[in-house]
């Protein structure tokens, strides 16, 4: 059975598995502090309004819009990275494609954005880079206490492929604990509903809906530059997906502005 007990030896345990353990093994790293990402500094915040100006769609009043962007961007690469391990040989590509996308986004200035964030960024790039995967542990490490995460990895080593809990309950460091009931009280919006219930339910081990988590990473995947709906904001994405649960639970789509049109054809 394999023993972790330094990063070293987590380090070789990450080189010594298959891409698609090592991307599932990325994400759950990077979900371990991907609530510490407020630890950007002020010249990642004036370098991204330019970026956020142009892109948000549908802003909620009070809402931190560079937030909002900065927590898209970090779960959907950790989603992808996720999602990656459990593709069917057919949708890898495609993921492969999103979690690129996914990386650009997340790793926007790595040198001045937070050790969490720069986490999220290389477990998406993890789905086809062993070395991005190391380099998920190291950011990670930084952002938390790294004997805990050390501990954590050991625990997924034991229990791979049938993976629990994002951290062992003795594991989780004060802060990462805090910083996790923060980042759900932030996600109680329409904008992250999804995103919170997956999120909370990885951070449990109770997640199994990985079909649907397929279709959300697969989003606009192979839309051109500047097109996707990434680009729009969280609002545009939380549409998207709406829409996705529409079509799985059957339920027609209301269209508004076919409706207008109609109405003024009669």
């Amino acid at each position: 059975m394999v023993e972790i007990s330094n990063e070293a030896q987590a380090r070789d345990y990450l080189r010594s598995v298959d891409d698609q353990t090592r991307s599932m093994l990325a994400s759950r790293i990077a979900l371990r502090v991907i609530s510490n990402h407020d630890l950007m500094n002020v010249g990642y915040g004036l370098q991204m309004t330019a970026k956020v100006e142009m892109s948000i769609s549908g802003r909620a009043p009070g809402r931190d819009e560079l937030k909002d962007l900065r927590t898209l961007a970090s779960f959907r690469a950790a989603l992808c990275a996720a999602v990656f391990s459990k593709a069917k040989q057919n949708d890898r590509q495609a993921v492969i494609e999103a979690a690129e996308q996914a990386t650009k986004v997340a790793s926007f200035d790595l040198f001045s954005s937070s050790p969490a964030t720069q986490s999220a960024a290389f477990a998406s790039a993890a789905v086809d880079k062993q070395d991005a995967a190391l380099e998920c542990l190291l950011l990670a490490c930084q952002a938390a206490d790294p004997s805990s995460m050390v501990a954590a990895i050991n625990s997924d080593a034991k229990n791979t492929p049938v993976l629990g809990p994002i951290w062992p309950d003795a594991a989780v460091p004060p802060t990462i604990r805090k910083s996790h009931d923060d980042i759900l009280r932030y996600l109680e919006v329409p904008l992250f509903r999804w995103w919170r219930q997956w999120y909370d339910q990885m951070w449990h081990g109770t997640f199994t809906d990985w079909d649907f988590a397929l279709e959300v990473a697969k989003i606009d995947w192979d839309a051109p530059e500047g097109e996707s709906v990434w680009d729009k904001g969280p609002a545009a994405v939380a549409a998207r997906i709406e829409e996705l649960e529409r079509k799985r639970s059957g339920e027609p789509h209301f269209d508004e502005t076919r409706v207008k049109d109609r109405i003024k054809e009669l």
